[in-house]
């Protein structure tokens, strides 16, 4: 029986949005970013971060007197960031929105993530925009979690 959801949850998070995002480079825990493009980094809270970061939180309780299951309730961090190499705040608010949006959709359209029907997964708890203009051109930055509730 598994400890916690959460590696499952962050593998499945990471090939969900490998099958669905088109254009999007796609990274488990913080990738390279120095490039113009789209990113999308599972349990990432700080694209330039350089040491340890909050990936993933969750809290549990037992799920009947028997002590036999457990329900665990939790969050997994991502970062998307959407970076044009132009001064377009507004284009690069728009690609990362679009973005974290094609993620949104997959989600809904299937709450369990695929794993098993105890999973029930839901898109932004919690939604951070961060933007940047600067020599470089504009980028917008989403800080956003994976809300998931699952049986264990």
């Amino acid at each position: 029986m598994a400890t916690t959801a959460i590696p499952e949850i962050l593998d499945t998070l990471v090939q969900l949005a490998k099958d669905t995002l088109v254009d999007v480079i796609i990274t488990d825990g913080i990738g390279p970013s120095d490039e113009v493009g789209k990113y999308l980094m599972i349990g990432v809270d700080d694209v330039d971060g350089e040491s340890y970061f909050p990936s993933a939180d969750s809290r549990q309780s037992w799920a009947n007197i028997g002590h036999v299951v457990r329900d665990e309730v939790g969050d997994v961090t991502c970062a998307a960031m959407a970076w044009n190499g132009q001064n377009d705040p507004k284009q690069a608010r728009a690609d990362v929105f679009g973005l974290i949006g094609g993620l949104e959709d997959a989600i809904r359209a299937d709450p369990t993530l695929g794993i098993r029907p105890q999973v029930r997964a839901e898109f932004g708890t919690s939604v951070e925009l961060r933007q940047l203009q600067d020599e470089f051109g504009a980028s917008a930055t989403v800080i956003f979690q994976v809300h998931f509730e699952v049986r264990i």
